[in-house]
C-alpha cells in the first residue's frame, strides 16, 4: 500500500505543477528581456519534465491500484490546430483517446511541444526566416495551454493540458476513495 500512496502523491504533485503551468502566462515578468526569455524556456522544460513524470506516475498508480481498466475507460478529447494560426488557435477534433493511450503517447513521445500563446502557435508553423523573424513584432495573445506529442508509431496528438489534468483528477478521485488513500484533514 505504501507504493500506491507514493505513486498517488507523486501524481498529485505533478498535477499541481501542471495546473500551475496552465495558469501562468508567457512574458508576464514585465520588461525583463533576455531573462524573461530564459524564464519562459525553463518553465517549458520543467512543464515537459513534469508531464513525463505525471504520466508515468499516474499509469504506475493505476497498475498498482489495479485500476488500469478505469484508466482505459476515461476519454480525453483531442484537438486540431487552426491554420493559419488565429484565435482561438485550436478546436475540438471530435475524436477522443483513452486516458491510458494519452499517457502512453506522452511517455513514448519523441516530440513534445507545449503551446500557450500566439507566439508558440506562429513559431510552430513558421517555415521561412521572414515568418520566423516577424513573430516577435506581433502582439502576443494568450491561449489555453495545448500539448502536442508525437511517437514513432502514432500521429501527432494534440490536446488541451487543462482537460488532461481534469480527466486525471476524475480518475484519481474514485480510485483513491476506494483505496482510502485520501485522509480528509491530513492533506
Amino acid at each position: 500500500m505504501d507504493d500506491v500512496i507514493f505513486l498517488y502523491d507523486q501524481a498529485i504533485e505533478h498535477i499541481v505543477r501542471l495546473h500551475g503551468f496552465c495558469s501562468s502566462k508567457r512574458r508576464d515578468l514585465g520588461d525583463a528581456g533576455d531573462v524573461q526569455d530564459d524564464v519562459d524556456s525553463v518553465a517549458d522544460l520543467l512543464a515537459k519534465r513534469d508531464l513525463l513524470t505525471f504520466s508515468a506516475s499516474l499509469r504506475n498508480f493505476a497498475e498498482a491500484a489495479k485500476a488500469v481498466q478505469e484508466l482505459r475507460q476515461l476519454r480525453v478529447s483531442t484537438c486540431k490546430l487552426i491554420a493559419p494560426p488565429q484565435p482561438p488557435y485550436f478546436v475540438d477534433s471530435g475524436e477522443t483517446l483513452s486516458l491510458y493511450q494519452v499517457l502512453s503517447r506522452i511517455i513514448h513521445s519523441h516530440t513534445a511541444s507545449i503551446l500557450r500563446s500566439s507566439y508558440d502557435f506562429h513559431l510552430l508553423v513558421a517555415k521561412t526566416e521572414v515568418e520566423l523573424f516577424s513573430i516577435p513584432s506581433q502582439p502576443i495573445t494568450e491561449s489555453e495551454t495545448i500539448l502536442l506529442v508525437q511517437t514513432e508509431q502514432d500521429p501527432v496528438t494534440i490536446l488541451a493540458l487543462r482537460n488532461l489534468v481534469q480527466i486525471a483528477c476524475s480518475f484519481l478521485e474514485p480510485v483513491s476513495a476506494r483505496l482510502h488513500i485520501i485522509q480528509r484533514g491530513d492533506r
